[in-house]
């Protein structure tokens, strides 16, 4: 059994609060373009980020193409349907269904596992969403 202990809130090491705040103004910039999502979905939903490099800034854009990394932004292009994104404090963020499929396909599998831990730890999305009905499969 792996036990991962997450660094509490405000301590030195927990740069989840910086990463929020990143995301939020970046999304300034591309708030009608996608949704903020992998990660930085992630922490604004309050889920783990165990062993997940917050460097960067990720969103998904509506498309087949033109995902690309850069400037601290990870854009990533993917089908993203309406029932799969989420309002969190005013930011467009996906769902956390969403969420937890994004980083099980990109993330490594002690990472994924712990994600997909914490949100059914907090009993998020997984229930009333097309996107966790597919992944519970």
């Amino acid at each position: 059994m792996l036990v991962c202990e997450q660094p509490r809130r405000g301590s030195r090491r927990d740069t989840r609060p910086r990463h929020a705040l990143l995301a939020a103004v970046r999304d300034e910039r591309h708030a009608a373009d996608g949704a903020l999502s992998h990660v930085s979905a992630a922490v604004l939903h309050g889920l783990s980020t165990w062993g997940l490099p917050l460097d960067r800034i990720h969103r998904t854009r509506d498309r087949r193409t033109g995902g690309r990394v850069g400037n601290g932004v990870h854009l990533h292009a993917a089908p993203l349907t309406p029932d799969e994104v989420d309002e969190v404090d005013g930011l467009l963020v996906t769902s956390v269904a969403r969420t937890v499929v994004d980083l099980a396909r990109t993330a490594g599998f002690d990472a994924a596992v712990a994600v997909a831990d914490s949100a059914l730890h907090k009993r998020r999305g997984f229930a009333a969403s097309p996107a966790g009905a597919r992944w519970r499969r």
